[in-house]
């Protein structure tokens, strides 16, 4: 019972990060993150969904990029190149992630 309520919660964890996603109010990168650190909440079966794997894909790609709390940390011009390889891989995925967000959405929402 314990393991379906922490499933439960990090169901509707990920589905607020999505819908925020989806309504803009959610950084692409930041939001892949999250989704990723509450799958770990999942099933197994449910952290093995297609839908959710694209996060885990995206993420697993950007690993090496600076998140908001290391911005500070990085030199300016190392930090430029991060954000334009950063913004060059989102814009291609980014339709992907939105289909992704809507579909978890319409799976997990209550």
């Amino acid at each position: 019972m314990a393991s379906l309520t922490r499933c439960a919660q990090a169901k509707q964890r990920i589905v607020a990060v999505a819908k925020a996603i989806v309504e803009d109010k959610q950084d692409l990168l930041e939001g892949c993150r999250q989704i990723v650190t509450f799958r770990a909440g999942l099933s197994a079966e449910a952290s093995s969904d297609p839908d959710l794997l694209v996060f885990v894909g995206v993420e697993s790609e950007l690993d090496d990029l600076p998140g908001a709390a290391e911005r500070a940390y990085w030199e300016s011009k190392a930090l430029s190149e991060a954000d334009r390889q950063r913004d060059e891989y989102l814009s291609a995925a980014a339709e992907e992630l939105v289909r992704a967000c809507h579909a978890l959405i319409g799976k997990w929402s209550d």
